[in-house]
């Protein structure tokens, strides 16, 4: 999601220091691997805090979650790159990775059984209760990948590009695939985001929407239950703050239950992206 954003950054300075987590450190440092001025560390954000305490003389741009407008409702992505002072259109212009083909070949004809044309590429964490309900998959075979197979995300592009269907949870896969060129990508390729499968977390997002609310009106907002204008105090919650957390939610893949099964197809705006996806809440 931030990739434009790393490139963008490193054309203006002789130096950049990023951090990344250790299960994402490969992929960072493939995709990045041409940038000569950009040093990776590995590490978390307390490393990466603690880093920032022993360098008080570098120029630091902290870019992230808790740096979010959790009440405007404005995309996760647009925001990102509104912190770092950027268009979001540089998240698709800028985008660029030297794909190594020898090693995305060896993958996939070690996960796509020989023979076989359609299939369809599966992400989801079942294990962490961010599960795809099979009813919504077809009847093809899938492949699926695993940390067992590669540390590499890249690494799966082949595959990607030449599956029937793309059944994915709003996940790392999912922005990776929306970034690959359309151009590359199958014809007719159908492309899904199953956003119910991450539905615990609508209850954080309300949950700071209400407490940021609290904090100016000394009580909790109950008003998500319906429209209309519900008054607390000196403080009045209208429709206008109700609609921006309905959005905030659908912006970051968040529905509510009764949403669960519909079906709904979104022509994602940006200057560069011409991939359409199917969304599942």
């Amino acid at each position: 999601m931030c990739h434009g954003l790393v490139r963008e950054t490193c054309k203006k300075y002789p130096k950049v220091i990023i951090f990344a987590k250790s299960h994402n450190l490969v992929s960072v440092q493939f995709m990045f691997r041409d940038i000569p001025n950009l040093e990776i560390v590995e590490g978390d954000d307390d490393i990466a805090k603690a880093f920032l305490r022993e360098h008080p003389e570098m120029q630091a741009k902290l870019i992230g979650f808790g740096k979010l407008n959790w009440v405007t409702g404005a995309k996760l992505d647009i925001q990102f790159y509104e912190q770092a002072g950027l268009p979001i259109d540089k998240k698709y212009s800028e985008f660029k990775v030297v794909r190594d083909s020898e090693r995305e070949e060896a993958l996939f004809d070690k996960l796509v059984p020989e023979g076989v044309e359609d299939y369809i590429f599966l992400h989801h964490d079942p294990e962490r209760h961010f599960g795809i309900k099979p009813e919504f998959l077809p009847d093809l075979p899938v492949v699926q990948p695993s940390p067992d197979e590669t540390d590499c995300i890249f690494d799966y592009c082949k595959i990607i590009e030449n599956a029937s269907e793309l059944h994915l949870i709003d996940s790392a896969f999912q922005h990776m695939t929306d970034l690959l060129s359309p151009y590359n990508g199958r014809k007719g390729q159908k492309l899904v985001i199953h956003r119910y499968a991450r539905q615990h977390l609508f209850n954080n997002a309300k949950q700071e929407l209400e407490r940021l609310l609290r904090s100016e009106v000394g009580d909790v907002i109950q008003g998500f239950q319906g429209l209309g204008t519900t008054t607390y105090a000196d403080f009045e919650v209208t429709d206008w703050h109700l609609q921006r957390g309905r959005d905030l939610y659908l912006s970051y893949g968040y529905t509510s239950e009764k949403d669960m099964k519909e079906v709904t197809t979104e022509s994602i705006e940006a200057p560069t992206r011409q991939k359409e996806w199917e969304i599942l809440v």
